[in-house]
């Protein structure tokens, strides 16, 4: 890692070496229901970081401690929508995850929602397009999706 002492504008050089571990287990259901599209989602993901403590080299050089982080989450979700003229589906979605174990932030819950509508043209060709938003304590999170699946 190198980086420049905001002072005297040298070059402050470190190094370090850390190992990560992450598994993800996640449960997904869809159904249809005549013209109803639904479905429901469960799951949890887990991630351990350790990170080796280093001292950096040149002016301004900081020496920095050992650390460990652990990411824990667990959310659940469900989506709902409705299938217009076998071709055309508008829906909503909606997440809500727990941090049971939050790598140090004080925000443990956040909601994430999504308003969008897939388009199906007959067995081989779909698209979609999502507005999504995220809601964390003081963090807040907008975003969006646009997909086009063509089978050869």
């Amino acid at each position: 890692m190198d980086r420049k002492d905001q002072l005297d504008k040298n070059t402050i050089i470190g190094s370090t070496d850390a190992l990560r571990w992450f598994g993800a287990l996640n449960f997904n259901g869809n159904w249809n229901n005549d013209n109803l599209v639904y479905g429901a989602n469960l799951g949890t993901l887990f991630s351990h970081e350790d990170k080796d403590g280093f001292t950096e080299v040149g002016s301004g050089a900081t020496t920095v401690g050992d650390d460990i982080t652990e990411i824990g989450r667990v959310s659940i979700g469900g989506n709902v929508g409705y299938k217009f003229f076998d071709m055309m589906t508008p829906y909503v979605r909606a997440k809500y995850s727990y941090d049971y174990q939050d790598g140090g932030s004080d925000d443990e819950s956040s909601v994430k929602t999504g308003l969008g509508v897939n388009f199906d043209y007959g067995s081989s060709v779909s698209a979609g397009v999502e507005a999504n938003g995220t809601l964390k304590g003081d963090y807040k999170e907008a975003g969006g999706t646009v997909f086009l699946h063509i089978n050869f």
